[in-house]
């Protein structure tokens, strides 16, 4: 069995970034120093529920249920 010594062969992708950090750096960004902090509204007034995700499928597989239910019915004659 061979022994590779990878640790010791590779090099560290950090140690290189930091090595030529002006490569990895964007030129056309600039720091904003007065950027203002956003503050989020967290009054009990502010919240608004929105139905939970799987009620509507729910909804829909009760519409398909009883949409093949009227289909049934129709052919056995039991309804107008």
């Amino acid at each position: 069995m061979a022994v590779f010594r990878l640790r010791d062969r590779t090099y560290s992708v950090w140690a290189h970034m930091s090595k030529y950090v002006t490569d990895f750096t964007n030129p056309f960004y600039k720091k904003h120093r007065d950027v203002a902090v956003i503050i989020p509204v967290t009054n009990s007034q502010s919240f608004k529920s929105a139905p939970h995700p799987l009620s509507v499928i729910y909804l829909f597989i009760i519409y398909l249920f009883i949409n093949s239910l009227v289909i049934c019915l129709q052919c056995f004659g039991t309804v107008g």
